[in-house]
């Protein structure tokens, strides 16, 4: 029996996690989530660290991604900070600001 390449060779294992829906994608990239082993969104699996995986995950970017981990525990790639709102009419900052342009428009 012929053995494999990877056998001689210690091959790590990565997680994948889907990320996106495959809903109004093309039959081609849902197949390629389906090969990776994914099934739903935020469904994660363990698969071979191997370049054909990697492959498969670097064709469907915002379907699927590897997740990084770090001292045990799964982590993701930071979120951007979320934009500041504009103050309402009617809070504490809004008001002082109507105050301040009253007293210059005497």
């Amino acid at each position: 029996m012929a053995k494999s390449k990877n056998s001689d060779k210690a091959v790590g294992k990565i997680k994948v996690k889907q990320i996106g829906s495959v809903i109004g994608c093309t039959d081609r990239q849902r197949a390629t989530v389906r090969g990776l082993g994914l099934r739903r969104m935020h469904h994660t699996v363990e698969r071979l660290d191997t370049p054909e995986i990697r492959g498969m995950v670097n064709a469907v970017p915002h379907l699927a991604a590897i997740v990084i981990e770090q001292g045990g525990a799964a982590r993701q790639p930071p979120k951007p900070p979320a934009p500041l709102r504009p103050s309402a009419p009617g809070s504490a900052a809004s008001v002082e600001k109507g105050k301040e342009n009253q007293r210059g428009s005497r």
